[in-house]
Parts: C-alpha cells; sequence; structure tokens
C-alpha cells in the first residue's frame, strides 16, 4: 500500500468514527459534515489516481499508466459512489424518508472508498449486523413487558418500531470489508 492508501484509510475512518459518535447521540448529522466526508474520500481517491499516473509517465518513456489506463483506475470509486448513492436514495424513497439523508452520503462515501464490489460487501456485512442488532432489541423488548406484565406485544410489530442509528453500522461494515479484502490479496 502507498501513502495515499493509508491517507484514504485514516481520513475514512476518523469521518466515520466522529459522524457514527454524532447518530448515536444526536440521530441528525449536520450536512456540511457528511459533504465534507463524501469529498474528501472521492477527492483523495482522483488525487491519490491522478499522482499515481503523474509518476509512472515520467519513470518511463513511453508512460507505463495511459491515460484510458488513469479513467480506468477512476471507475470503481465512481461507479461505487453512485451507486452507494442511487441505491441508499431509493430505500429512502421506498421506506418513507425513514433511512436518513446521512446514511445516503455515508452510503456513497463508502462506495467511493471501497469501489462497487467492496460496497457491496460492506452493504451485506451492514445489514447483518444491523439486522441482528435489531432483531436483539425486540426480543429484549418482548421480554420486558412480558415480565411487567404488560399485554402480548408481536415481535414483527417491535421490530418495526425500533430506530437505531445506521452510520455505525455502515461503518463497521466497511471495516469489516476493508479487512477481508486486505487479507485476500
Amino acid at each position: 500500500m502507498d501513502v495515499f492508501t493509508y491517507t484514504l484509510i485514516i481520513v475514512f475512518f476518523i469521518f466515520a468514527a466522529i459522524l457514527s459518535f454524532i447518530d448515536i447521540k444526536h440521530q441528525k448529522i449536520p450536512r456540511f459534515l457528511s459533504f465534507s466526508f463524501i469529498g474528501s474520500i472521492y477527492g483523495l481517491r482522483i488525487l491519490g489516481t491522478l499522482l499515481l499516473f503523474l509518476i509512472s509517465r515520467g519513470e518511463s518513456e513511453a508512460g507505463s499508466l495511459s491515460f484510458s489506463a488513469f479513467l480506468f483506475a477512476l471507475y470503481p470509486p465512481t461507479l461505487g459512489l453512485i451507486l452507494g448513492l442511487a441505491v441508499f436514495y431509493a430505500v429512502r424513497v421506498v421506506s418513507k424518508l425513514k433511512l436518513g439523508l446521512a446514511d445516503v452520503w455515508f452510503s456513497g462515501a463508502m462506495g467511493a472508498f471501497l469501489g462497487y464490489l467492496g460496497w457491496y460487501a460492506a452493504i451485506a456485512i451492514s445489514c447483518l449486523f444491523a439486522l441482528s442488532w435489531i432483531f436483539s432489541l425486540a426480543v429484549l423488548r418482548k421480554i420486558r413487558a412480558k415480565h411487567e406484565g404488560q399485554k402480548e406485544i408481536s415481535l414483527l410489530k417491535t421490530f418495526r418500531q425500533i430506530q437505531i442509528p445506521f452510520i455505525p453500522f455502515l461503518a463497521s461494515g466497511s471495516l469489516c470489508a476493508l479487512l477481508v479484502s486486505s487479507l485476500t490479496r
């Protein structure tokens, strides 16, 4: 890994930690933080690829990285950014705005950070973590209601009532996807 990859990882997880704490505490992320996050991640991807392109052109006479290869190197993060934004925005619309807009922006930043294939893996892991957390909370609520002598409530109704901050799950899914991808290289 090069310096830009490490910088990208550090910047991503600093933003992810800050946004996770804000999401847990307030469940409302300031828009400037979301835009700064997505701009920083995608900007670093472009800058790193551009510098690699310029350095490789100076190392050989023919230039080992052509302009088409430069554009091809930007394909995974660009497609990941677009895919992350589009899919999560569609989920937001279908769920009648139950998914926060900050989650949409975070998903786009995940796509720019991990690329489109890494985004798929991170979303699968994030959803698995979130669903297991929601199921655990629903079971605990049902048990507590039973012990407190309240009327019987259905698990599905309890499952639908739970609201959780989703950014911490997206951040943990990104971390797992990054670890899996680095172990498989």
